[in-house]
This record gives C-alpha cells, sequence and structure tokens, in this order.
C-alpha cells in the first residue's frame, strides 16, 4: 500500500488573493502516471484551502498497472507560505509604522528645505493615517493606499499668508505583508505630499501642498474613495 500523497508537493506562488497552485511529483513510474486534481488553482488567499483528489477509477486502473494500493485518494493543504497586501490596520507592525513615520518626516522636511527662501515650517507632528483597501481585489488595480498623516505650522518669510497649521499627507501604495509576517512598501522612497487644497499661496503662482482643513482632508482622500474602496482612520485625525 502507498500513499500518494507523500510524493506530491502542492506549491503556492504569487501574491494573494491572486495566488496560483501547482503539484510537483516525485518517485516512482506510478506517480508519474497518477493524475492529481486541485478544486483550485487561482484566486487563492492566505488561509485558503485546497483539495487534491485522484479519480478513484484511476486509482483502481493504476492498482491493476502496478501492483500498488493508494491507501488515500484525497488530501487538503492550507495556503500558508505566499505574500499578500494588507487588508486592515491590524496588519501594520509597530516596526513597519516606525519606518514610514521617519520616511514621512524625510519627505515633509525636504520639501520645506526646497522652499525654504519663501517658507517656514515648524512644530512638526505625527497625527494618524488613513487605510485605503480596494474591494475589488482584481489584481490590476491599486491593492491599497496608505496616507501617513503628520500636520505643522507653516508660515510665509514675505508675509504672504498669515502662519497656519497643514495638514501633510503622504501617499504610499501597494503594501505587502510577507509570509514571515514582515511588511514592504515597492515605492517606498517615491511618496510625496498630497497637493490638496491650502488656499496659502506664496512667490506669485505658487501654493503650500497639503490641507488646511482636516474635513475637507478627509471628503478628498477618504469619503471620495468609499465606493471602491474599504476606509479606516487610525489616530488624531477626525473632526
Amino acid at each position: 500500500a502507498v500513499n500518494p500523497f507523500d510524493y506530491i508537493t502542492v506549491k503556492f506562488e504569487g501574491m494573494a488573493p491572486n495566488a496560483t497552485a501547482h503539484i510537483e511529483k516525485s518517485g516512482e513510474d506510478y506517480i508519474s502516471d497518477t493524475s492529481f486534481s486541485l478544486d483550485k488553482d487561482s484566486g487563492i488567499s492566505l488561509g485558503d484551502t485546497i483539495t487534491v483528489t485522484i479519480d478513484d477509477s484511476q486509482a483502481q486502473y493504476l492498482a491493476e498497472e502496478y501492483g500498488v494500493a493508494y491507501t488515500e485518494t484525497s488530501k487538503t493543504y492550507t495556503c500558508d507560505s505566499v505574500s499578500s497586501y494588507i487588508g486592515s490596520s491590524a496588519d501594520i507592525t509597530d516596526d513597519f509604522l516606525g519606518q514610514i513615520q521617519g520616511q514621512t518626516k524625510d519627505v515633509i522636511e525636504a520639501y520645506f528645505a526646497g522652499e525654504s527662501d519663501q517658507l517656514k515650517m515648524s512644530g512638526l507632528g505625527y497625527c494618524g493615517y488613513y487605510l485605503l483597501v480596494n474591494k475589488s481585489n482584481d489584481g490590476y488595480s491599486t491593492n491599497n493606499h496608505l496616507y501617513i498623516l503628520y500636520n505643522a505650522t507653516v508660515s510665509s518669510k514675505e508675509g504672504d499668508f498669515k502662519k497656519k497649521t497643514v495638514y501633510l499627507p503622504v501617499c504610499y501604495t501597494n503594501i505587502i505583508k510577507n509570509a514571515d509576517g514582515s511588511l514592504y512598501c515597492d515605492d517606498f522612497t517615491n511618496g510625496e505630499i498630497v497637493n490638496g487644497n491650502t488656499d496659502l499661496e506664496y512667490d506669485w503662482f505658487s501654493e503650500v501642498k497639503g490641507y488646511t482643513k482636516k474635513t475637507e482632508m478627509q471628503n478628498d482622500l477618504v469619503t471620495a474613495n468609499k465606493a471602491n474602496y474599504n476606509c479606516e482612520i487610525i489616530g488624531d485625525v477626525l473632526n
């Protein structure tokens, strides 16, 4: 008697929730001649179970042809080894949040350093974040958006506008949770301050990036996207 599942490996590849599964065989000729069927081989998420089966009539034929009896003709496997896009704030680790907060501060400070002839920024502080997760999981649209939110006091060195609190959201997309639980963002160094609406004009036609109204920022970045994204608001960013 032989357990055929001792001689196969179910390989999960790709990115959940669109991972794929295939079978790799090893061993005797009767294993090579066995057709293993998967009840699902694509569109797989982390934690999904896949059932692999051998048709009973095929098992009987192989027993007659090779003189081996299969002890099992069905077995389930769990997908636990692929990466996935984050699906909620519960996936965001303290370590990753600390890293991306540091990067966001660098982005904001670099922006104001580039405008230092005209603008002064002080009191930079972390407010929280918006997390938007695509409802469709179609593999084509941006799967998630993470807006890290800071605010600061901004003033004009030339007196073009009065000192004002400005909210400075920086967006990162398609954050991935690796199989080991660590997080990865492939556009980590490409985040930019959202060019919202501050009405703080300077140097003729320039305007300070970001928002001066939290309600307007939330409307633009969260509420306007609720049809396509599940949205979470984390931290001191509610009015």
